[in-house]
């Protein structure tokens, strides 16, 4: 029997968004935007928060929570670690332990903030669609908080919506990543929803909605469903979450206001089901994708390949969701049962979490986890997450100070990146002052301009300027007049040539050596360096060093005697790797700045 409080609607919005969020996840055409449905599960989250949130029953409403989210959720990563333990690498696998670590913590979001974009799919994340569990645990946390700062002002928390949708705009023009991924950033999607409930005018059903239903609803789903969002844009019209996003929220604050009457229509009933069993089709879908597509090496791979395996894939999603919905879900919330033991399962899970993948690595051999633990033998990105959130308009950061009088800079894309390290312990060892550019596209298109980048070579006063670009990366014309621009300045520049690169990710092919043992051999004549037409150029102010030939002689080398790869993908150097370059990159010092003792 449904509860008197019981709206139909809200039903159907939770199952029209769980699918979207399903079928942008199979990568199913015309849904390029379904991941907007999280959105509006945030917003349907703040309606009934302030439905069920009573001051006077706080432990109660935790309780309550707690019952009813994180049975399925512990189980999730239950079996998600179990089938792991017996498909995953040791790489992969570690991933899959350090996301349960953060997951039990109920910071998920805050872990994969640490990575990279959501949308990228680079690292393996098989439990990547927690992390709006986690903004909703952290969510729920503040109630008692928002409902006190509502019930002594109600335009206090109005204020706090609207800084919270300024400050998410205003961090996506400068880390889209971090506006999607942290509560503060979201938490204006939940106050939408919070503050309808509590405006609410009728409580009574209406039966005047015939034309919203049959005309704008369809409409307003095709139409957000393919807009323009870049996912990975900074525009605060195209970006996400941003204007367009604001629309999507709305739009589902606008149908909450609404209280349309219960209807036995099959459209109804089917999406109302589908919003019953939302919660367990969210938690299970997204860890079958990833396991199903599962390649080592190649991160989380969504979508499918064959067209005969979406209805496979629907199957087992079906299949589990509502495994987990009759078996979990509502029994759970039933159960009577002590919650000072709900510690006792996290201890176990967190425990078992750090012993795991030592018994793991024992199914392998010492080669293979050599090889496995390739992607994390690699520094953080770039200047770090934190500085880029605090220094939102600063273009390079400190990575060393030297004692010295002498400022240098290394200036590059991803390919400098993976050679950071490197750069940092030389410049230690000479006691310079080393910097590094912030963005990851400088003199690139969409990046830093000669004169942006010269103008901040000048205000650091930088007085060497170490370049390294992947082969194809910079315009030639473009690094010829950045070159003789500096050169005029009496500032030397080091050219750092491009590293060798493979067709496909080192660690996959050693990984599968027997299969693609042809595709390892590479020698030196195999490589053409894009900037090898400047070295007639080059003045005593401007020199180049030959990573190619450091790597190839003649026969290009991947990875050392201990099978540990020299690359974590098919261009990117690791850790390991960007060792080779030390010793002439502390040549180049030695004759520049000389050898602090």
């Amino acid at each position: 029997m449904k509860k008197n409080n019981y709206r139909q609607d809200i039903q159907i919005l939770r199952g029209i968004s769980v699918l979207l969020v399903v079928f942008y996840h199979l990568r199913i055409p015309g849904f390029k935007n379904g991941f907007v449905g999280v959105d509006v599960f945030f917003v349907i989250s703040g309606y009934l928060m302030a439905q069920l949130y009573y001051p006077d029953r706080k432990l109660d409403f935790f309780i309550r929570r707690a019952k009813r989210l994180l049975p399925a959720y512990l189980s999730t990563i239950i079996l998600t670690i179990l089938i792991g333990f017996l498909t995953l690498i040791p790489s992969d696998f570690k991933q899959l332990l350090d996301q349960t670590k953060a997951s039990l913590f109920l910071i998920p979001n805050l872990y994969f903030w640490s990575q990279d974009s959501y949308f990228t799919g680079t690292q393996f994340n098989p439990l990547l669609n927690l992390w709006s569990l986690g903004v909703e645990f952290q969510f729920y946390l503040i109630i008692p908080v928002i409902s006190s700062i509502f019930m002594k002002s109600k335009k206090s928390l109005l204020f706090i919506c609207i800084i919270s949708i300024i400050s998410c705009f205003a961090v996506l023009t400068i880390s889209p990543k971090t506006s999607f991924f942290l509560l503060p950033l979201r938490l204006w999607e939940f106050l939408v929803g919070y503050l309808v409930f509590k405006h609410r005018r009728k409580t009574t059903p209406t039966n005047n909605l015939p034309l919203f239903y049959i005309i704008i609803t369809p409409f307003l789903i095709l139409f957000f469903l393919n807009l323009p969002i870049d996912v990975y844009g900074t525009s605060i019209y195209l970006g996400h979450p941003g204007i367009l996003v604001t629309i999507i929220v709305m739009s589902t604050a606008f149908i909450l206001t609404l209280n349309p009457p219960r209807k036995t229509r099959l459209w109804n009933i089917v999406f109302e089901k589908f919003g019953d069993y939302s919660y367990s089709i969210y938690l299970v879908h997204f860890p079958i994708i990833v396991l199903w597509n599962y390649q080592p090496f190649l991160g989380t791979k969504l979508g499918i390949e064959k067209i005969n395996e979406v209805p496979i894939l629907l199957l087992l999603i079906l299949v589990s969701s509502v495994l987990m919905f009759t078996f979990i879900e509502v029994p759970f919330k039933k159960f009577r049962y002590d919650f000072k033991l709900v510690p006792i399962p996290f201890a176990i899970l967190i425990a078992l979490s750090t012993s795991l993948e030592s018994l793991h690595k024992e199914n392998f051999s010492p080669k293979e986890v050599s090889i496995s633990y390739a992607f994390q033998d690699r520094s953080e990105y770039r200047c770090g997450k934190a500085f880029r959130v605090f220094n939102p308009t600063v273009l390079v950061c400190p990575i060393n100070k030297g004692i010295q009088n002498t400022n240098v800079l290394l200036l590059g894309n991803s390919h400098a990146d993976s050679i950071k390290e490197t750069f940092i312990e030389v410049s230690k060892e000479h006691e310079v002052s080393a910097y590094f550019w912030v963005q990851n596209n400088p003199l690139m298109r969409g990046g830093a301009g000669i004169d942006e980048v010269y103008s901040e070579v000048k205000k650091k006063k930088i007085s060497h300027v170490f370049l390294h670009y992947s082969s194809t990366a910079l315009d030639i014309l473009t690094l010829t007049n950045f070159l003789q621009k500096l050169n005029d300045e009496d500032i030397f520049v080091t050219i750092l040539g491009a590293v060798p690169v493979w067709s496909n990710s080192i660690p996959y092919l050693m990984w599968n050596q027997d299969k693609f043992i042809d595709e390892l051999d590479r020698n030196y004549e195999d490589y053409f360096d894009e900037l090898t037409s400047i070295r007639v150029r080059l003045n005593e102010q401007t020199q180049y060093l030959d990573i190619a030939a450091l790597f190839c002689n003649p026969i290009c080398r991947y990875s050392n005697k201990d099978y540990e790869p020299y690359y974590w993908d098919s261009e990117h150097l690791t850790l390991t790797g960007s060792q080779l370059i030390k010793e002439p990159l502390n040549e180049i010092f030695d004759s520049f700045f000389g050898l602090v003792k």
